[in-house]
């Protein structure tokens, strides 16, 4: 343990985030949060855009010596009205404080014109700090985590800036989490992060630990997700770091409840999407499966893929169904998995033109189109025909991947499928954001501003694992 005092200049009209690293890295020597004086500097400020006055740009911290070194998260929340700046910081302390983070300080952001009065405070730099002796489950993104870990062939380090934990190596062959009795998993876990360590990735004690909205009512539906037996198979991968369903639930939920996937379908996809215009709205959506309202697998696509000769209820499963106003959208979405999945051997009802109906989806011989959609776009068109007939409703299929992944792909499946009776649209994570951010511009709603910074913070710092030279990797 260090005995002396830390000190460092510290910018905190930036990137509140950045801020908040910089922070974590010099802790990670074993301090924890001192204090700050606030620094006024004379002309232009980053903060107040008059070309002279006062503002604050810098502050000066110092840290002091601890046990274990501090995480540190921040916000920058604007100012106009004590009471409307009570409002802003109450959602975001109630989620700081879920993962073990307590604010510690606010540091004035001011901007004094020249020779004229005001404007005052025009926000706050809110610094929240978890010490180095919280267990309590948290949420872990890129701003905490170590940019490079290396392991051996006997451990793996916590990828956690400042922890020196480090568990025994799993590997894919040998000793992994899916095979561990529930006695023997403790042995891979960190006891301050509550994580459980491999070489490349992690996942949370706490599965819920992956899911931003934690209010009693989305709980609810998390648990009803997790529960119904014909509904997602692979929930159970809820809490891995790369998981897809975590992710996909995250921001469609906010879309959902918030109710702007209309205007989501509209602006991420191509005019030509749509044969008589994007959906105006959205009347359902079926999260892997299940329908949220009645409580089960959504009836017309157990027929559907009774139809398509598929077992009623362990058949093709698209993460979302979308049911607008004349379409019905099938959505796959991509995070680290592949983009486009090979099989040996498919079943050969898939390949029956008469049962499948093939011949009214694509313009070449069912196989070609296997090769070129590989196993399960190629089934998600053909649930498309059956589903769209039940429905009533022209059928579309969508996949949403990272940003430059396959971007060839949209011309390959034009090529192929009959138009105008089926559509294809491939969307990616940067599209996603950025009609997230406009529409919320464009709606410019108070009520759901933490929602959306939150949003946008996890968009930012949504980690991807460690890549096999250790260095990190994220979403964008």
């Amino acid at each position: 343990m260090v005995d002396y005092q830390k000190i460092l200049r510290m910018r905190v009209t930036g990137h509140a985030m950045a801020t908040a690293r910089e922070l974590t890295l010099a802790a990670s020597d074993g301090y924890q949060y001192g204090g700050h004086a606030h620094v006024l500097g004379v002309g232009g400020g980053a903060i107040y855009t008059r070309p002279s006055g006062a503002y604050t740009d810098v502050c000066l911290v110092w840290l002091n010596p601890a046990k274990s070194s501090s995480l540190f998260h921040s916000w920058i929340v604007r100012h106009r009205g004590s009471k409307e700046t009570l409002s802003k910081l109450e959602p975001i302390i109630e989620y700081e404080n879920r993962n073990g983070f307590r604010l510690i300080d606010l540091v004035p952001l001011d901007g004094f014109m020249k020779d004229e009065a005001g404007p005052g405070t025009v926000a706050y730099h809110a610094i929240f700090e978890r010490g180095g002796d919280v267990t309590l489950p948290m949420t872990l993104d890129r701003w905490v985590m170590k940019e490079e870990r290396h392991s051996d062939e006997q451990r793996v380090p916590c990828p956690v800036i400042g922890c020196t934990f480090a568990a025994p190596r799993m590997s894919r062959d040998g000793v992994n989490l899916d095979d561990l009795p529930e006695d023997r998993r403790g042995d891979f876990m960190c006891p301050r992060h509550r994580i459980y360590i491999s070489p490349t990735t992690f996942e949370y004690e706490d599965p819920r630990s992956s899911i931003l909205w934690q209010n009693p009512e989305e709980l609810k539906l998390v648990n009803l997700l997790e529960n119904l037996t014909n509904g997602k198979r692979t929930w159970k991968r809820m809490g891995r770091e790369r998981d897809e369903d975590s992710l996909t639930w995250n921001v469609f939920r906010y879309l959902d409840r918030n109710k702007m996937l209309g205007r989501f379908l509209d602006q991420a996809t191509p005019r030509s999407t749509w044969l008589t215009g994007a959906p105006r709205d959205v009347e359902k959506i079926i999260y892997w499966s299940v329908d949220l309202v009645n409580k089960g697998v959504l009836d017309e696509l157990k027929a559907a893929r009774t139809d398509l000769g598929e077992s009623e209820t362990h058949g093709s499963e698209p993460d979302l169904i979308l049911v607008a106003d004349q379409y019905v959208v099938l959505l796959e979405v991509k995070f680290t998995s592949p983009v486009l999945t090979k099989k040996d051997k498919i079943a050969p009802y898939y390949l029956d033109n008469e049962r499948s109906r093939a011949r009214d989806v694509f313009t070449c011989d069912p196989g070609q189109a296997l090769d070129t959609l590989g196993y399960e776009l190629f089934r998600f068109f053909l649930l498309g025909e059956a589903l769209g007939r039940r429905l009533h409703r022209i059928p579309v299929v969508a996949l949403l991947t990272r940003d430059g992944v396959e971007p060839d792909l949209n011309t390959s499946v034009q090529g192929i499928i009959r138009r105008p009776r089926h559509a294809f649209a491939h969307i990616t994570w940067g599209c996603v954001r950025d009609v997230i951010n406009r529409i919320f511009s464009d709606r410019g709603e108070p009520a759901l501003e933490f929602e959306h910074m939150l949003l946008n913070r996890y968009f930012e710092g949504k980690t991807s694992g460690y890549d096999p030279s250790g260095k990190l990797t994220t979403l964008f």
